[in-house]
């Protein structure tokens, strides 16, 4: 059997080609519908008339709000790893595939300011690439200086202290030179006129000082920020452009560097990975020398979606890059936020095509180790590689045999040219003809088996590229396993999550681009490349898709707004008698009654469900403090042992992290780099216990309340329409109108089922933003016992530090946690009446919008003509303006009908290929009514005058027997459904558009391989 080894490595990381389709569609849907609903927009306008019985202010609002929505869709994926392990050469493959428009870690530069990759449709050629600049405003910078120069006062005033004397002090006291000399190059300010400012309280007359103040500051309002924005016509002129604001030139550069003063960077560039809302976040290392830098760069990191993390290929295993990338504290807000997953974080390991597999064969892993393939092709390999040595031996016999006389072009000339040429010069050949035929079919050989021996290498050094990514992963996975459950209460049950590992090599991928590819990485998947943005795709299709449904919904009922104006005003051509329309309005607020107490009762549910969860109870967390008290001062005490190490922090080390007041340090030693965070290990001592808890809260449980309000909402607005279908006092005119439009009811509970479920959406990333509030109530009870700490000067300062320290936590042990505990169940109880306001208008609203639909109804039924105006409109012209808008209006709700069909296809129990739709192209969708209506009833008001095309023997359109049909010609249908044709899968389309589309399940033509990787 062939093997496609390139369709095998993209069935392995390639979401789900079928569902990607559908989502697109859907995406295009909510396009088309937007420029549909703006279309309509400008018709009203045009007309300069607004109708009184239409709320057109507030459908211009929604429709804005709408539009805003669906341009600002993204789905953040963060770039997180140390300098010089490829991480913009990663960036640069991923968003550009021929030239670098992010700035590399070459001659020590590295990016130093959050640079966010956006897609950008350019212009034109001269701007294809853009970028905007966002400033931090002066304040901002005011107070990172503060902070700088209060810690270099603390450091020098400390210089006689028996831990100031060694390596680690020694690299502090570089590190304070270090900055100083960034911030002297972008303000143009000299070092000492900075340490005169700074250590005498003045620094904010530095940015007032500042050589490009005006450009960076708004000194009016020195609370706001600038912007600046600029673009190039090549990715060559776009790079030396950016690298002041986004990337540091080094220690020894003397170019401009701004990207302190720097608070983003957005890159627009147009790249596929970016179409859809995708943006590629960029970050800088999180251990800043500056704490309040490096605060930024982890409040930016709270609000990503997913994350890769960059590890060298050769180190990928150390503790010290891809784990020290991912902190303990961060590992467990991704657990109790219910990121640990295959699609919200993996580990790309770089430079893969720096493996030696020859030196790795024989030194770290054996040939069987490697795989079952590797010992075929490499035992292939050495048969041809000795092969070749023997050939290349015989052709160097053979020339010397002939005095050397072989010419230079042999090799290139054919053999039966040789043998004509050799008639006439037979010196230019060695001796015989038997010779020089022995001698071609030498070289040809040659040729041959270094062709072979090139592709053999290419494939054994692919082999041992992915055995050691097998070997790195099964590491990573034992110190990630063990990393994340050592913060988890005792005795709580052991959790694992299976690492995504990609092996990359960004320089393949881009000689791969240039048409010259690495024997070992023939196409893009083999570069690892394809497959990383694959993961990236897959990762996004859930809120893409979830976007797409509630932008859809709020489209679909904004159109039907429309649609009750404009159709029913031209299609109700049999009215009731003005006396009925009091009796309707009565009966149908007796329904909306019977209504509203059925939502308000789910509603009540929903929240105390909510309210009761452990988490929103103080006295969940109350349980927790006790024992936490006891360990506490234990707990202070440790701070002087490493967490990496278990060895003492270094007196050095200890110091810098009480003058930051436990802020995260990076120590620089004899023994290399290594993190310390006091803050986060208090962080994770008060929550570890309280993981269980709020996972099962807020991940399991509450998702299922929302459920389960959800299905309660729709049992209630069914038993509505049964109560309209079915009440004896309505008049059979209203009921056979109101099923024709029971759509109209389905598209309004969508929209509050998606709201709903945005809202859940919205206050679970409350609570998230809740729980890392802690790090702060933390910090703020700890100030005391840091600074009494820092205090203490002189010979024996650590020792007296270390006690100083224990004395402060005896001091707070009994009342730090309590009100903690407090302070976050404010917090919660605050956001939780947020939610609870937030749905209760949004169901009074639902209920305003079924009342507006209903008695909008009953009042064009019963209404006279002579009743009916619209500001200064007379009837006849109101009439004339919306049969101008009709023949228009059904080609829109033929192509919302149809894109309507993708998302009703694929409902929330997922998707159903084989389900039939059997909603008719331009067809009215009974919607709610087709469950419970039976088929006499809906042929019945198929045929009403009341709405829809009459037969030709009707005579009861009263003289508007002329306004168009719904029906239009295969013309218009075939224009309108090219759009769809184009844009949505086609199965989807042609269920959408028969009466019993059949189609075969979407990956049933999968090679088995396939089908099993993507999970069908």
């Amino acid at each position: 059997m062939v093997i496609d080894e390139t369709a095998l490595r993209a069935g392995l990381h390639s979401p789900s080609a079928e569902r990607i389709k559908l989502i697109e569609a859907k995406e295009a849907a909510v396009i088309k519908a937007l420029k549909i609903l703006k279309t309509i927009h400008d018709k009203f306008r045009a007309a300069s008339f607004e109708p009184i019985d239409m709320d057109l202010p507030a459908w211009r609002l929604r429709l804005s709000e709408l539009d805003k929505k669906q341009k600002g869709f993204q789905h953040r994926v963060g770039i997180l790893g140390d300098t010089g392990i490829g991480k913009s050469s990663l960036l640069n493959a991923l968003v550009s595939e021929k030239a670098d428009i992010a700035p590399s870690s070459q001659n020590g530069a590295c990016t130093a300011a959050i640079c966010c990759f956006e897609y950008f449709e350019p212009p034109d050629s001269s701007k294809k690439y853009r970028a905007k600049i966002d400033y931090k405003s002066k304040s901002e910078v005011d107070k990172e200086l503060n902070h700088f120069f209060a810690e270099l006062k603390v450091f020098e005033s400390q210089e006689t202290s028996e831990s100031q004397h060694d390596a680690v002090a020694q690299a502090e006291r570089n590190r304070f030179g270090d900055n100083l000399n960034i911030i002297s190059n972008w303000s143009g300010l000299p070092t000492e006129k900075l340490r005169t400012l700074g250590l005498g309280s003045q620094s904010g007359k530095i940015t007032l000082d500042c050589v490009d103040g005006k450009r960076f500051f708004d000194y009016e309002h020195p609370d706001k920020s600038k912007t600046e924005t600029f673009y190039s016509p090549t990715p060559q002129a776009f790079l030396q452009s950016i690298k002041p604001f986004a990337g540091s030139g080094g220690k020894k550069s003397k170019d401009k560097m701004i990207w302190p003063v720097v608070r983003l960077v957005h890159v627009y560039v147009q790249a596929d990975v970016l179409r859809s809302g995708v943006v590629l976040i960029d970050l800088p290392g999180l251990m800043d020398a500056l704490d309040s830098r490096s605060q930024i760069a982890r409040d930016f990191y709270n609000k990503l979606h997913s994350r890769i993390i960059v590890t060298p290929g050769d180190r990928a295993c150390d503790n010290r890059t891809a784990m020290s990338m991912l902190q303990q504290d961060q590992i467990l807000d991704l657990d109790t936020d219910g990121k640990m997953n295959q699609d919200s974080l993996c580990i790309a390991t770089s430079k893969v095509d720096l493996l030696d597999w020859q030196n790795f064969v024989e030194s770290e892993i054996s040939p069987d180790e490697v795989s079952p393939r590797f010992q075929l092709l490499y035992q292939e390999y050495e048969q041809k590689n000795q092969r070749l040595q023997e050939v290349n031996g015989e052709i160097q016999d053979l020339k010397e045999e002939g005095g050397g006389s072989t010419p230079i072009d042999f090799e290139t000339k054919s053999y039966d040219s040789k043998k004509r040429a050799s008639s006439t010069t037979t010196s230019a050949y060695l001796g015989s003809t038997d010779e020089s035929r022995i001698l071609h079919s030498l070289f040809n050989e040659r040729k041959e088996l270094e062709l072979q021996t090139a592709k053999l290498k290419g494939m054994c050094h692919y082999e041992c590229i992915q055995a050691r990514n097998r070997h790195s992963k099964e590491a990573l996975q034992e110190k990630f396993d063990k990393v994340r459950n050592s913060s988890r209460e005792d005795g709580a049950p052991q959790v694992h999550t299976e690492l995504t590992v990609f092996p990359v090599s960004s320089k393949a991928h881009r000689l791969l681009a240039k048409g010259e590819p690495d024997p070992a990485f023939p196409d893009a998947y083999a570069t690892g490349v394809q497959a990383l943005k694959d993961w990236i795709i897959r990762g996004s299709l859930e809120a893409r898709e979830k976007n797409a449904d509630h932008l859809f919904s709020m489209a679909q009922v904004l159109l039907d707004e429309v649609d009750g104006w404009i159709m029913d005003g031209c299609q109700i051509v049999v009215k009731l008698a003005a006396a009925e329309l009091p009796k309707i309005k009565a009966l149908i607020q007796e329904l909306l009654n019977v209504l509203e107490k059925r939502l308000k009762a789910s509603h009540v549910k929903l929240h105390g469900g909510i309210e009761n969860l452990p988490p929103n109870q103080l006295k969940s967390h109350n349980k927790f403090d006790s024992e936490l008290a006891k360990g506490f001062v234990g707990h202070v005490n440790n701070y002087q042992i490493s967490t990496t190490t278990g060895k003492k922090i270094h007196c050095a080390s200890y110091l810098a992290l009480i003058r930051r007041r436990g802020g995260q340090f990076l120590s620089q030693g004899q023994h290399g780099k290594e993190t310390h965070d006091l803050r986060s290990r208090l962080y994770i001592y008060f929550w570890g216990p309280r993981v269980a808890m709020w996972t099962t809260a807020f991940q399991n449980t509450l998702p299922q309340l929302g459920t389960v309000a959800e299905a309660e909402n729709e049992e209630s607005i069914k038993a509505h329409v049964l109560g309209i279908q079915q009440s004896p006092n309505l008049h059979q005119v209203f009921k056979e109108a109101f099923e024709e439009r029971s759509s109209r009811l389905d598209n309004l509970l969508a929209e509050y089922q998606t709201g709903l479920d945005d809202l859940l959406t919205t206050y679970e990333a409350s609570v998230a933003e809740i729980k890392k509030s802690a790090n702060d109530l933390l910090d703020k009870a700890m100030i005391p016992v840091y600074d009494a700490a820092r205090d203490q000067k002189g010979t024996g300062a650590t020792m007296r530090q270390y006690a100083a320290m224990e004395e402060g936590a005896r001091r707070i042990q009994s009342k730090i946690f309590p009100r903690v505990s407090k302070g976050l169940s404010r917090k919660l109880e605050s956001v939780r009446n947020k939610l609870e306001k937030e749905h209760e208008r949004m169901l009074l609203s639902l209920i305003d919008k079924i009342k507006v639909m209903l008695t909008s109804l009953a009042s064009m039924l019963c209404l006279s003509k002579n009743h009916e105006a619209d500001g200064l409109m007379s009837p006849e012209q109101i009439l004339e303006f919306r049969s101008s808008l009709t023949t228009s209006f059904q080609v829109w709700k033929r192509e919302m009908s149809i894109s309507k069909s993708l998302f009703t296809a694929h409902a929330k129990e997922g998707p159903q290929p084989e389900r039939n739709i059997k909603t008719e192209a331009g067809a009215s969708d009974l919607g709610l009514i087709a469950v419970m209506a039976t088929t006499s009833n809906a042929l019945q008001s198929a045929t009403s005058p009341v709405f829809g095309t009459p037969t030709e023997s009707d005579t009861s359109r009263e003289g508007h027997d002329k306004l168009p049909s719904i029906s239009t010609s295969s013309e218009e249908q075939a224009t309108n459904t090219r759009f769809f044709r184009e844009k949505f899968p086609v199965h989807l389309l042609d269920r959408a558009q028969t009466e019993h589309g059949e189609s075969a399940p979407p990956m049933a033509d999968l090679p088995p391989f396939r089908r099993e990787s993507l999970g069908l």
